[in-house]
């Protein structure tokens, strides 16, 4: 009511203030805002927002009402569109905690969005190819960034927000690795990946560490002498529940992709010799 009444970006002294003049009493404006602003990261904190399990602000929430822009004495708030400031949701960095990320950037919003407008306005859109093939891609990509922030968020609650074979705990840093390469949202089953560190995990996707059958982690002759190596034997940290170990077809169809990929590097080697 303040923001549509004062129009603009405003501070929350200010916010604060014509509420006041109202005669409106708001508590603390600060835990006030940060519960109905969809980029504020104390919105999910405590019990603020206890009746939602879902943060995405597409789904018409009453409280994503705020966009917050700058920080400290200079932040500013502002009427949230999701035209202008995207889709916006909760990432689980570690269990329990979250934090605001665009799921959606505000191009891709618009797109999606344009058709309607269009029709809002009583006028049939044009035909244009290029436009309609910018929508479908928007919709996909919305739906796999949405599938890949759920499979990690339920990575790293199995794996207790450690990577699976260095031990790092730098939530930060943890990535969802695919198994068996990404074939759709199907392909996004918890017993398909592995938590991994962000340099870790792209030395499994390129063949350069894998699993032997005993889920023991097994380095490329690449990495001989590199800081990797400390790693080669040792067992994969296991999750917490048994239902969510690695399948065992999966590990092996990854195994034969990297061992046909070091029999390669071990002919290129042979090669130049």
């Amino acid at each position: 009511m303040a923001m549509r009444a004062l129009g603009g970006r405003q501070s929350l002294s200010a916010l604060a203030r014509w509420c006041t003049e109202q005669g409106v009493t708001l508590g603390d404006p600060h835990a006030v805002a940060s519960v109905i602003t969809v980029n504020d990261r104390n919105r999910f904190q405590g019990n603020r927002n206890s009746h939602r399990t879902i943060f995405r602000t597409d789904l018409d929430d009453p409280k994503d009402v705020l966009y917050r822009r700058g920080a400290g004495r200079d932040k500013t708030y502002e009427l949230y569109d999701s035209s202008i400031h995207g889709i916006w949701d909760g990432r689980e960095l570690s269990p329990g905690r979250f934090f605001p990320f665009c799921l959606v950037e505000p191009e891709l919003v618009q797109a999606i969005q344009a058709p309607l407008l269009e029709l809002k306005d009583g006028t049939l859109p044009a035909y244009v190819a290029p436009d309609v093939d910018t929508r479908k891609k928007a919709l996909r990509l919305i739906a796999q960034r949405e599938g890949a922030v759920a499979f990690r968020s339920s990575l790293v609650r199995a794996y207790g927000g450690a990577c699976a074979m260095t031990g790092c705990r730098v939530v930060e840093i943890l990535e969802a690795a695919h198994i068996k390469p990404y074939r759709g949202l199907a392909s996004n089953a918890v017993n398909n990946g592995i938590l991994l560190r962000a340099d870790v995990h792209t030395l499994f996707d390129k063949g350069l560490i894998w699993l032997n059958e005993s889920f023991r982690i097994v380095t490329s002759s690449r990495l001989s002498g590199s800081e990797y190596q400390i790693y080669l034997g040792r067992p994969l940290s296991a999750p917490q529940k048994a239902s969510d170990l690695p399948l065992a077809d999966n590990v092996a169809d990854h195994r034969s992709f990297a061992l046909a990929l070091e029999n390669r590097r071990k002919q290129e080697d042979e090669d130049q010799i």
